[in-house]
Order: C-alpha cells, then sequence, then structure tokens
C-alpha cells in the first residue's frame, strides 16, 4: 500500500512537473512572439533641423579648402548647414558635428563635391539648379538648389530648398 501511494504520489509530481513544462513552453513562446512583433514595428520617423555650422566649427573638423555650402531660403543671410568637400559632408544635428562619407559613384557637382553622401544614420543628396551660376565672390559661385536627407529606412526627414555656393 505504502509502495502504491508512492507510485501515485511521483506520478503526480511528475504530472505537475509536465504541465508547468507546458505551460511555461507556451509563455516563451507568447513572449517571443511578443518580441519579435515589437521588432517588427518600425517607429515614426524623426524629423531633422541641422543647425548652422560656423566657420569655427569647419576649421575644427578640418573640412577646409573648396567644396561647397548648402543654406536653406529660411536661413538666407545665415551660416550654412551643410558644407561638402570631395570626400566628406559635415552636419550639425543636436549641437554635434555629424560627417557623412561621399558616394564616390553618385554625380559629381563643381569642385569634385558629390550629390550623395552617406552615413551611419542618414544620408542626404543634394541638387544644384541647372546653368552656370552667379558670381558670389571672386573664388566662388551660387546656385539655386535643395537639400533632402533621409533616414536609414530611406524615409525623407528633412527638404529645403535654398542656395548652393561652391568655392575655394
Amino acid at each position: 500500500m505504502r509502495f502504491a501511494t508512492a507510485i501515485l504520489l511521483v506520478a503526480t509530481l511528475a504530472a505537475c512537473d509536465r504541465q508547468t513544462s507546458q505551460e511555461k513552453a507556451h509563455e516563451d513562446e507568447r513572449a517571443i512572439a511578443m518580441v519579435e512583433k515589437a521588432q517588427r514595428r518600425i517607429p515614426p520617423p524623426v524629423a531633422l533641423n541641422p543647425a548652422q555650422i560656423s566657420f569655427a566649427d569647419v576649421q575644427a573638423s578640418g573640412l577646409v579648402g573648396a567644396g561647397c555650402a548648402f543654406t536653406p531660403k529660411s536661413g538666407e543671410g545665415r551660416d550654412p548647414v551643410l558644407y561638402t568637400d570631395d570626400r566628406r559632408a559635415l552636419l550639425k544635428l543636436d549641437g554635434r558635428l555629424v560627417q557623412l562619407a561621399a558616394d564616390s559613384g553618385s554625380a559629381e557637382m563643381p569642385y569634385a563635391t558629390r550629390d550623395h553622401y552617406v552615413g551611419k544614420a542618414f544620408d542626404l543628396r543634394l541638387r544644384q539648379d541647372p546653368g552656370e551660376g552667379e558670381p558670389a565672390s571672386e573664388e566662388s559661385m551660387r546656385w539655386s538648389g535643395a537639400l533632402t536627407i533621409r533616414d536609414s529606412r530611406k524615409r525623407e526627414v528633412y527638404s529645403q530648398p535654398g542656395t548652393l555656393e561652391c568655392g575655394a
């Protein structure tokens, strides 16, 4: 009798343990499904507002020499929000200078700059309106154009018409 009671007790405990393991496996599956669903969710794009870049910022970054600068139409008469040369572009976002690499396969613009620059979180496209441009100084020319910045998911987060000035 004691032996039968012991076997019944062991069988009951094993059944409870099995049921607990099955419940745990089911809970784990639900948790994994929730995490996978959350990872598939794409957060909304966050609009950028590039800040003006002072000449001191440009010098500190080592981006000096021939290249182009873009000033949005809304910021005319102020410092540019983008500087480019043949190797990189410089933006100021949230008070930090951010560098992007020139896409050497993209279209060449004045002074060997490019129309496409790529970074870890963003890429940007510069557009220069057709034509000879107008003299801005002895060593630079000015065109109307536009700047478009996209996030890592290729969503537009900044787009402004403005002035592109290129020179040495």
